[in-house]
């Protein structure tokens, strides 16, 4: 049997992970099963999730069931949506997870969620320290499998959060329900209900509107975040040195920490350290959907470093001339600071305050 209790300490990394579905997940007074759909040119995949905690503990056993039925046909809808199929879908066995789990981290990570026979939980103990550490279990279980379901949808699927349709025809509209298969009397969950067919098929867009700004060997990468954010989970950023050849700069995607319920992020951002100043780096990103889909790279941008001016030049005197609207301003300059330095800025105000302009350039 496959031997997981050793993948606890890689999945320390995704608690800095927040994802699409973690960040959407908003309980309501019964816990749901929230679906997504993305078409793509010749098959559906299919995403859900159970957005509650014991829930999602409860249907890892029972499973879930899938329900197809046929909405329209060449535009026109049906007077009833006729049933197609029904699919009784649960997480495969844990024997059957080596390949995937020696193969990739997140699947680790889920199987580890579901199947692992401890997550550590540190606290003091006694029966009430142990009602409430086990609480913290499993709601680490839930977190962890959430974030790393977003990021291999091949694992999602083998845990039975995922689907993929391709038995579907062109100018045909499908509505696929997931409901849980735990009895009602053990726990109400909602289900939920998506529409989709191949005509909605969209290419994944690029990311727009990729920034630099650039200091003394780092630069600061941003990227519109918020328009894209129901359709990509993560990022990859790339950086190349000669506008052709590029590498992601981290290992695992990019996630936005800073996008909160009450506080929702516009924009990513990632400092890059640079290796020296006066050197032109390159850079691209495209996004990760929660079904694993690459998008398109967005637009290159490029720039160099330029070393912060240690030097700072300070207005000693002034002198009126005997022209009214004149006066020659005098300062001084450290001598060791003029090789860095292209020229000096003399900015004007009418108070302290400002705002200043620029009066000599």
């Amino acid at each position: 049997m496959l031997n997981i209790n050793h993948l606890y300490v890689s999945m320390i990394c995704l608690l800095f992970f927040q994802t699409g579905w973690s960040q959407t997940l908003v309980q309501d007074s019964l816990p749901t099963v929230k679906l997504l759909s993305r078409v793509q040119e010749n098959q559906i995949l299919l995403r859900w999730a159970v957005d509650a905690p014991v829930a999602w503990k409860k249907t890892n056993r029972s499973g879930f069931i899938l329900e197809k039925y046929l909405f329209s046909k060449n535009g026109q809808r049906l007077a009833q949506p006729q049933k197609l199929w029904t699919k009784s879908i649960k997480a495969d066995p844990l024997e059957t997870w080596q390949d995937i789990v020696t193969e990739n981290d997140y699947a680790a990570i889920i199987a580890q969620a579901i199947y692992g026979e401890s997550f550590q939980v540190d606290g003091s103990q006694g029966e009430l320290a142990d009602i409430v550490n086990l609480s913290r279990e499993v709601e680490q279980r839930f977190s962890f499998a959430l974030l790393a379901a977003d990021m291999n949808f091949e694992a999602a699927t083998k845990a039975g959060w995922g689907f993929i349709d391709k038995d579907v025809n062109q100018n045909e509209r499908y509505v696929y329900k997931i409901k849980s298969a735990l009895p009602q009397e053990q726990l109400a969950i909602k289900s939920t209900s998506v529409l989709a067919g191949l005509d909605d098929y969209e290419p994944l867009p690029a990311p727009i509107d990729l920034q630099g700004i650039f200091g003394d060997k780092n630069a600061i990468i941003t990227w519109e975040y918020q328009l894209f954010k129901s359709i990509y989970t993560s990022y990859n950023l790339e950086r190349s040195e000669d506008g052709k050849t590029f590498t992601p700069l981290s290992k695992e995607p990019l996630v936005n920490l800073n996008d909160k319920p009450d506080a929702p992020a516009k924009r990513m951002y990632y400092i890059d350290s640079l290796a020296q100043n006066d050197k032109t780096y390159y850079y691209r990103v495209n996004g990760i959907s929660p079904f694993g889909e690459k998008g398109r790279y967005s637009d290159t941008i490029s720039g160099q470093g330029k070393p912060i001016l240690p030097y700072t030049p300070r207005i000693r005197d002034f002198k009126f001339t005997k022209n009214q609207n004149e006066a020659v301003i005098i300062w001084e300059f450290p001598k060791e600071g003029e090789a860095i330095t292209e020229k000096f800025q003399l900015n004007q105000a009418e108070k302290d305050s400002g705002p200043y302009e620029v009066v000599v350039d």
